[in-house]
């Protein structure tokens, strides 16, 4: 306080808050899979992203697009999201083999809001590598018309030649073993991260006694059934998939050893 006299002592110090400016929507290219397979279609979704919720969004517009020469569009693939529900339209024009322009609204309602998928496009690369998405000339509005502003962002995977088959070492094709233990041994297979192996009584392998995916091309089985025929394939694997599976082999348990004789007579 301030008079002819002079000035008083400062008050207490307050503070406050002014709240926060309300986060605005991502729109962005998702994909399911950092890396995919050499000359495999794969899906590419457009999201909203979790982190902000987008308000009574009613329709949106945005042209889809890969920088990567070497990737394409697969022509009539794109398809709506389950973002939407209700009575949707939804257009689709290829503008060249690398971008799609793509719009969908509502015809009625006020609008969805949340998170979650709005389309997705299949793609096919040709070349292995880092593939880049993005989306541009984004626009999109309420039921009213208001525009709603929406951020951006890009993704990158990575586009990887898969694993070749892999060849079966041991047991070989029809073995007769001396033991209810087996070592099933394959080769080391060129681009292979890790080996899918199962096992089955049978040679369609409608169902398996194993199916696991381990490291090391070896696989040590215990404790088999007696007098029993197993049928056994390998599959490599690495980031973009696997490879196709390997022949399958089989091989035989030894019958069990009958139990001693008890005698009976004479005494």
């Amino acid at each position: 306080a301030i008079n002819d006299y002079g000035e008083s002592d400062w008050s207490e110090r307050w503070s406050f808050k002014t709240e926060e400016e309300p986060g605005i929507p991502v729109l962005k290219p998702s994909s399911a899979k950092n890396s995919y397979a050499l000359g495999q279609p794969y899906w590419v979704d457009i999201v909203i992203d979790d982190s902000v919720e987008v308000s009574n969004l009613f329709g949106l517009s945005a042209k889809f697009h890969t920088s990567s020469s070497f990737t394409k569009y697969v022509d009539k693939s794109a398809q709506i999201g389950d973002f939407f529900s209700g009575e949707v339209l939804e257009f689709y024009s290829v503008i060249d083999s690398q971008t799609v322009d793509l719009a969908i609204s509502l015809t009625d309602g006020e609008g969805i809001s949340g998170t979650g998928k709005i389309a997705r496009a299949q793609f096919i690369s040709d070349k292995t590598g880092q593939v880049n998405f993005s989306l541009f000339d984004i626009t999109a509005n309420d039921a009213e018309g208001n525009s709603i502003k929406l951020h951006t962002d890009s993704l990158q995977i990575n586009i990887v030649k898969l694993p070749d088959p892999v060849n079966l070492i041991s047991p070989k094709p029809d073995s007769s073993l001396i033991t209810t233990s087996a070592k099933l041994r394959w080769s080391d297979t060129n681009l292979a991260t890790s080996y899918n192996v199962q096992l089955s009584n049978s040679d369609n392998f409608e169902s398996t006694i194993i199916d696991t995916t381990l490291a090391d091309t070896s696989l040590t089985l215990n404790a088999l059934s007696y007098d029993s025929t197993y049928y056994w394939k390998v599959k490599a694997i690495n980031d973009g998939g696997g490879s196709d599976w390997s022949e399958v082999w089989n091989f035989k348990t030894i019958q069990q050893s009958p139990e001693a004789v008890v005698l009976l007579e004479p005494t």
